[in-house]
């Protein structure tokens, strides 16, 4: 009975465990990892992929996956630095033609996923390289800096009762979200649709309407996210949106194997989105070379995942 409450355990919460070690092993062997400035900067860099992979998540808690952040990062990014320095928009504005880019992104995608049974992957794959395209026709393939924009900037780098602005807004994001998914029933009936689209049909659920949803509100965090990002990193890289891609399909696979058997779920995006940031971190601090680090990303990223699977009998799958 001990062993099978332990293999429990493990099952749901041996991801964080790991998450736990290798926090407490760079505390220990890396320098200045634990001092406050450098915790602020890993809340900092968190804040992109964390929104990114609460947009991620809700697609994948209605059965299906969106890449199309790769794109829609880089693009709305530099919708944001092309519209606050080049023609002089407030940055509200620039975030709110941002998110709408990016909600437009998700419902060309819910719709044709959702309406006409094409695959997710393809179609996301297919956004994705929209809108790089129209990220490179936009910059002329020229990186776009934001300057003397004390307004703007201050997003990235100013604190409020000593926490950054971006993990403030991060935790309000999840507040929010957490809020829907539990108490509205837009959020409880996308995931049933995930779980079993049959039974959702039965029930007389929208399916075609809520899987739209869900795919436009990934948009939209993927749009709020690029913008952010750029504001983040004084402007606009071209293809930034490919740095941020990895991580956050990382922690949102990582993310589902905990808290919930092999299920999608706020609170291990969020963790996990945590551990990939600690680990380049961390890494970057004990001087590891820079082509080690995915290599160490994808060997604990293993090991974590084949510890809590070791003793299950069904591995539950997005389906996409």
């Amino acid at each position: 009975m001990a062993s099978k409450r332990w293999a429990d355990f493990i099952s749901l919460y041996g991801s964080l465990l790991v998450v736990i070690i290798i926090t407490a092993f760079f505390c220990l062997f890396a320098r200045r990892f634990a001092c406050w400035d450098n915790i602020q900067n890993i809340m900092v860099q968190t804040a992109i992929i964390g929104l990114t992979s609460l947009g991620l998540v809700t697609v994948m808690m209605a059965g299906e996956i969106d890449l199309s952040m790769g794109g829609t990062i880089g693009f709305t990014g530099a919708l944001l630095a092309g519209l606050v320095m080049q023609q002089g928009y407030s940055l509200f504005s620039a975030l709110g033609v941002c998110i709408l880019v990016g909600l437009a992104f998700g419902f060309v995608s819910g719709w044709l996923v959702a309406r006409y049974g094409l695959s997710s992957f393809l179609v996301s794959v297919s956004i994705m390289f929209i809108a790089m395209g129209l990220e490179r026709a936009y910059t002329h393939g020229l990186t776009v800096w934001i300057r003397k924009r004390p307004d703007v900037l201050f997003l990235a780098q100013g604190k409020i009762a000593g926490l950054p602005v971006l993990m403030i807004i991060l935790l309000a994001a999840v507040v929010i979200y957490w809020l829907w998914q539990t108490q509205f029933n837009s959020g409880i009936y996308i995931r049933a649709i995930g779980e079993n689209i049959d039974a959702a049909r039965e029930a007389g659920i929208r399916v075609v309407f809520l899987k739209t949803v869900a795919f436009m509100i990934a948009g939209g965090f993927f749009g709020f996210s690029g913008a952010l990002n750029a504001i983040r990193t004084s402007g606009n890289v071209l293809y930034s949106g490919q740095h941020v891609w990895i991580p956050v399909l990382g922690a949102c696979f990582f993310g589902a194997t905990m808290f919930t058997r092999g299920k999608p779920n706020i609170l291990g995006a969020v963790v996990g989105s945590f551990f990939f940031t600690i680990i380049l971190n961390g890494l970057t601090l004990t001087h590891v070379a820079f082509y080690m680090v995915p290599i160490v990303q994808g060997l604990i990223l293993i090991g974590a995942v084949g510890v809590t699977a070791m003793r299950r009998k069904e591995i539950e799958q997005v389906k996409f």
